[in-house]
């Protein structure tokens, strides 16, 4: 792109360069595009401007650094500034996270602008959309838990599909930790753990996954979770703590709670131990 300061409509600020010192040790050798923009972006934050023009040059700022913290603050200013469509400050956050996806700057933004528009209805979506080029990003996980946990009591709706959604994610990926993490997190939230319905049917579903591949590791975290039981209150395990040891108050496990689900697990026990036999 053209140099800013020599653009139409930015004659009258005064560049700011940037000031490294009088005696920089290692000074970063900036392009010209980066240093020219830079120095007009100092202006505008010097003048404290929050104009159509301020707004422009921020794109252009966070084009050639999506990470810089400032820009997306001073952002957020001018769309307050101006009264600009949020909507289209969404579609242009969604462009810049599919190139940046784990930039920090761009979820925070997001986070603030859904906040103010007060509608979540695309923010799952496209979270989704983000996973699918990176099934792990914690920023996106991070993301979705988000937008349930301040917007689910005001819109139960977007707690609906979750489930399923996460069945899906395993089906593409079943060692996909973060999946199993997100399952957890939205059946702790919409369900009582401590419900024996409710825990059986989460242990059928961790041990069907089991069956598919033993070495799995992520449904075995997901089954002692919910065998592991705070013995006071009788509420599965959903927080750090030390077991204490059955039968002492403390963290203890509630297989005779679950004699089917005992059952499978002394046959998996039965099948890996002849497996093992065979083996030798």
């Amino acid at each position: 792109m053209a140099g800013l300061m020599r653009r139409p409509g930015f004659e009258d600020l005064e560049p700011i360069p940037q000031d490294d010192g009088p005696d920089p040790v290692v000074q970063i050798k900036y392009s010209d595009d980066f240093r020219e923009t830079m120095d007009l972006f100092r202006a505008v934050l010097k003048a404290t401007e929050y104009s159509k023009r301020a707004l422009s040059l921020t794109s252009q700022v966070i084009d050639l650094n999506p990470a810089n913290y400032t820009a997306w603050q001073y952002r957020r200013r001018c769309l307050e500034a101006l009264g600009s469509d949020l909507r289209e400050e969404l579609r242009f956050t969604e462009a810049t996270a599919y190139e940046n996806p784990k930039n920090y700057q761009i979820w925070f933004h997001r986070r603030a602008i859904v906040e103010r528009l007060g509608d979540p209805s695309a923010e799952l979506p496209f979270v989704s959309n983000v996973l699918i080029e990176d099934a792990k990003n914690y920023h996106a996980w991070s993301y979705r838990q988000w937008v349930l946990t301040f917007f689910g009591p005001s819109h139960p709706d977007l707690w609906a599909a979750e489930l399923s959604s996460m069945h899906n994610a395993l089906l593409v990926d079943h060692f996909n930790n973060s999946a199993w993490n997100h399952r957890w997190f939205v059946v702790s939230r919409t369900e009582r753990l401590a419900d024996p319905a409710v825990t059986l049917r989460e242990c059928e579903y961790a041990l069907d996954w089991i069956d598919k591949a033993p070495n799995n590791e992520s449904p075995w975290a997901y089954l002692r979770g919910l065998m592991r039981v705070n013995e006071s209150q009788g509420i599965p395990r959903d927080q750090g703590g030390e077991s204490q040891g059955e039968g002492q108050g403390g963290w203890g496990w509630r297989f005779r709670s679950f004699p089917s689900i005992k059952e499978r697990l002394v046959a998996r026990r039965a099948l890996a131990s002849e497996a093992k036999g065979e083996a030798k």
